[in-house]
């Protein structure tokens, strides 16, 4: 407060006749500066008036009768103007009668001339205090317009009373609610409750009546239907004996907020259902992997660091004997060094690797599987172990061997069969010149038998010429064997493939003269011991050909040296189902180092040229296939004896 004021007050309190004490005055003007900024000590009342009316007055001292214009005159123009202002009057004794006066004026304070010091400086300091109360409660009361105003910007606001009926909105509920201030009032607070679980309120009501704050998020529903959601606090409103007065709620939107919650919960929701039925998914087929595929999982440096069941069962190992181990454990000796060597340089390159590996088990057995193996990398590409799939393929490679092996007997059948085909090609060819020489030979052969009969006939009419009748009688026996010969030769040529039946020893004696001239030039001697009753049902031809070439070897068999006896033998035994016939001779027998190649094609003892070494390979071919029966020898070193077992029946 500037000096000029100072002085004022210090005049004006000497005007208002205060007692002359220098410390009461300086009590005063302490007063002044703590409590007003302006005074009017009014001396006349006009001239106070004005001064009211020009300037921003906080307190007017004046007389109550003042010479220009009477006090309570003046003070009722400055109600008229200010109801509030603080005025103190002060008057003389005998102006008492405007007590009352002053008193209906709403006069703050009321001295007697001569004033006391004491009495006119409580009197303003209660005036002053009351002033600066009420400033600060305008001071307040304008900075908690400015909180409402923030508050009402920024929330949505409400009260409701101790029933839940409200009292109070403010524009932002009305906004978001699509409600209007006279809907709402006095309605209960449910008129905007959304579909929320019961619990949830009652939880609510239970904590605030408690006189806590509850704080939550709320789904309301608007007037039209809709809804929307608020984070809400709600708290409790006490009176100064600590009742729940009223309830104040603060909100704030979050609708988008929590829609987007919900879209993620809901979409969070159906991923975590499509999770755990890809996870069961990944289940079964773990299972089903686990069941088909024989599995491992190695470190770098080829340790086993795990192995499923069907590792164990194709192994024959526990897991206990085989984690821990390199896999090396099941490698199987035939598998070279090379080729795992190519396997690791492929699995470092962090490439997949495929093939067919042989792995031995723990009791020494071997097994075969298709395997893949995966280099398994981390999140800087390292590789950290190497995943194992094996299927067992053992049956499939124990089928392509047997299918192998089949193929090369097929080949070898087809082979054997070309050449049997090749043999019998020769044997019709053979057939078609023994044709041709008997239709030559047959006419001449006839005529020659023809007049060698007229001969003999003229000579036993005429009684003479002995000698010419025992040559016409040679002649005739001569020719009729080389008839019957070429016959035999005939039948024996022919391709038949019907089964008949035929007596054995004719078949014999049939061969017998087929090769008597070649037999007798070897001096070598055919016994035949054969049941002349005995009867066969099969392939006559078929049987000839398999004698005669066993016949063939066993002559071609002899050496040129002259032994005392050469000698063939054919014999034949019989049970009620087979028949036994044996071809035996005393050649020498054969030599040991060949016995186990005499069935083999191609395979001859003979010189070059003497023979093709198909003969005794078509002959168990034939005994065999179109015999249906067995081929078989027994050799030393007198000789060798071929035995054929055969059905004495036949059948298709």
């Amino acid at each position: 407060m500037d000096p000029i004021k100072i002085q004022q007050y210090t005049q004006d309190l000497e005007l208002l006749y205060v007692e002359d004490d220098q410390s009461v005055r300086e009590v005063a003007i302490t007063l002044f500066k703590i409590f007003f900024k302006k005074i009017i000590i009014a001396v006349d009342g006009k001239d106070g008036f004005e001064k009211f009316q020009n300037n921003h007055i906080d307190l007017i001292i004046t007389d109550i009768n003042m010479p220009n214009l009477n006090g309570i005159e003046m003070i009722s123009k400055i109600r008229e103007i200010d109801a509030d202002i603080p005025i103190l009057i002060i008057s003389a004794n005998d102006e008492s009668y405007y007590f009352m006066d002053s008193i209906k004026l709403g006069v703050d304070g009321y001295l007697l001339k001569p004033i006391n010091s004491k009495q006119f400086l409580s009197l303003i300091y209660k005036i002053g205090k009351k002033i600066k109360l009420s400033q600060e409660l305008q001071e307040n009361l304008f900075l908690y317009k400015q909180y409402q105003k923030a508050i009402d910007y920024s929330s949505i606001v409400s009260k409701t009373d101790l029933d839940g009926n409200i009292t109070y909105v403010n524009e932002a509920f009305c906004r978001i609610s699509g409600y209007a201030k006279e809907e709402l009032l006095g309605q209960s607070h449910n008129i905007v409750r959304g579909s929320m679980n019961p619990s949830v309120f009652k939880e609510l009501w239970h904590k605030i009546n408690k006189k806590k704050i509850w704080h939550g998020e709320v789904q309301n529903k608007k007037k039209d239907g809709s809804f929307y959601w608020v984070d809400a606090t709600i708290i409790p409103i006490l009176d100064e004996n600590n009742n729940i007065k009223e309830y104040v709620s603060f909100r704030h939107d979050i609708t988008e907020l929590m829609n987007y919650k919900i879209s993620l919960e809901q979409k969070v929701t159906q991923k975590t259902s499509e999770i755990i039925k890809q996870m069961k998914l990944l289940k079964e087929y773990k299972k089903a992997i686990e069941a088909s595929t024989i599995l491992s999982t190695t470190d770098v440096y080829g340790k086993i660091t795990s192995v499923n069941d069907e590792f164990c069962k194709i192994s024959h190992y526990t897991q206990e004997e085989l984690i821990g181990k390199n896999h090396n454990i099941v490698r199987h000796p035939d598998m070279p060094k090379a080729f795992y060597k190519e396997l690791w340089e492929t699995l470092l390159k962090q490439q997949i690797w495929k093939g067919i590996l042989k792995n031995r088990a723990k009791d020494g057995s071997s097994y075969w599987v298709y395997a893949t193996i995966v280099p398994i990398l981390d999140d800087k590409n390292h590789i950290i172990e190497f995943l194992g799939m094996r299927h067992d393929i053992s049956e499939l490679i124990t089928y392509r061997q047997e299918l192998e092996a089949k193929v090369t007997q097929e080949v070898e059948k087809n082979r054997e069969k070309d050449l049997l085909i090749q043999a019998q090609s020769a044997h019709a060819a053979v057939g078609e010149i023994i044709n041709s020489i008997a239709h030559q030979w047959r006419q001449p052969l006839n005529i020659i038998n023809l007049e060698a009969g007229n001969i003999s006939l003229e000579a036993k009419l005429q009684g003479e010429y002995e000698d010419i009748e025992s040559s016409a009688s040679k002649i005739i026996k001569l020719t009729t064997s080389m008839s019957q010969t070429i016959t035999d030769f005939m039948e024996f040529s022919k391709p038949s493939q019907e089964i008949e039946e035929f007596f054995i020893e004719k078949t014999f004696n049939s061969i017998q003269q087929m090769l008597e001239s070649q037999l007798f030039k070897k001096n070598i001697k055919f016994i035949n011991n054969c049941d002349p009753t005995l009867i066969l049902r099969s392939y006559e031809n078929y049987l000839k050909q398999v004698v005669i070439n066993i016949i063939n070897n066993a002559k071609d068999a002899f050496s040129d040296e002259i032994l005392a006896k050469k000698i063939i033998e054919i014999d034949v035994k019989q049970t009620d189902e087979f028949v036994f016939i044996t071809i035996s001779d005393n050649a020498g027998g054969i030599p040991q180092a060949i016995q186990h190649k005499i069935f083999e094609a191609y395979f001859t003892t003979k010189e070059k040229g003497q023979g093709t070494g198909l003969g005794l390979c078509i002959c168990k071919k034939i005994t065999i296939e179109q015999l249906l029966g067995e081929l078989s020898f027994e050799t030393n070193t007198i000789g060798t004896k071929f035995t054929l077992k055969i059905p004495k029946i036949r059948t298709l």
